[in-house]
């Protein structure tokens, strides 16, 4: 999300003009900023159970790898459990490496897939979690017309990135 300053004159010795800005339309300025405070915070907040997946696969015989990376979100914190798609994990044997918000990374192991449905769940070490990290729960709501739907993720590799 991008922000601006509010507007400050600056200080000079003739009086600036002030903008003809009525006290609601000053109201719902704050009620704006308001609210994009707390969507940075709760953005913030969902951005601790994000995780970055890197994935490494040997391709043949000839010690060839080949890479890729995708995201995924902590499913339980107490046993490491990560959710992410099938595609992501790959349909040979990879090693996968998991990046955290705060810029730590861990080794993972894959413990299911379904790629009929195109899901997945990797499994860290529970020690290796930072200690702010966050479990996040699916809705069982969907969206509804006119709700604003934001993306958080690796969207070409710029590492948890946000899109509304």
């Amino acid at each position: 999300l991008n922000a601006t300053a509010p507007f400050t004159p600056s200080q000079t010795s003739s009086p600036s003009p002030q903008p003809l800005v009525s006290s609601a339309e000053q109201e719902a300025d704050k009620k704006e900023n308001f609210k994009l405070s707390d969507r940075r915070k709760l953005l913030d907040t969902i951005r601790q159970g994000v995780v970055i997946i890197k994935t490494k696969a040997q391709i043949g015989g000839t010690g060839e790898a080949s890479s890729w990376s995708g995201t995924g979100f902590i499913v339980d914190v107490e046993k490491g459990l990560i959710a992410t798609n099938h595609h992501v994990v790959g349909s040979t044997v990879c090693t996968y490496e998991i990046k955290f918000s705060n810029g730590t990374t861990a080794p993972a192991k894959l413990r299911y897939f379904d790629p009929l449905h195109d899901f997945a769940f990797l499994m860290i070490d529970p020690t290796n979690l930072p200690k702010n990290s966050l479990a996040l729960e699916l809705s069982d709501q969907g969206p509804k017309v006119n709700d604003t739907v934001y993306s958080m993720g690796n969207s070409a590799n710029d590492e948890f990135s946000t899109f509304k």
